[in-house]
């Protein structure tokens, strides 16, 4: 888990000066903080923060939208811990705030543990971010 937040805070420093990153809150799986950091148009980092389960995700925007303003769905793998490492897969959904800074979002994944026998768990979670 140290691992995953020095790369983490690495990546975020790295491009916090571009003012491309947000941060908040999630409630779910975990519930704690969440971060997001665009890497452009299409992809973007987002993390999820508590004090057992954590997890960093690449994402990827739909070109395809589901009909609603300020919507997207987005996808993505990404690596989880919890009690034990493992691989996550994610899909969720942003709406950003007309004239806001903030956003809402909510997603869900599917988890798969590395450890002596393999576990697999379906979370899911919402949350709010502001952006930079």
């Amino acid at each position: 888990m140290k691992k995953i937040i020095l790369l983490t805070s690495t990546l975020f420093a790295i491009n916090g000066y571009a003012q491309n990153y947000a941060a908040g809150i999630v409630l779910g799986a975990p519930t704690g903080l969440s971060g997001k950091m665009k890497i452009n148009d299409i992809n973007f980092f987002s993390l999820g923060l508590s004090g057992n389960y954590s997890y960093l995700n690449y994402n990827w925007k739909s070109k395809e939208g589901i009909g609603v303003d300020n919507t997207t769905v987005y996808y993505g793998p990404g690596i989880v811990t919890k009690k034990s490492f493992g691989a996550r897969g994610t899909l969720g959904l942003e709406y950003d705030i007309p004239k806001s800074q903030f956003h809402g979002f909510g997603e869900a994944s599917v988890d798969l543990y590395f450890s002596d026998d393999f576990d697999t768990s379906a979370v899911a979670a919402i949350g709010a971010r502001y952006t930079f």
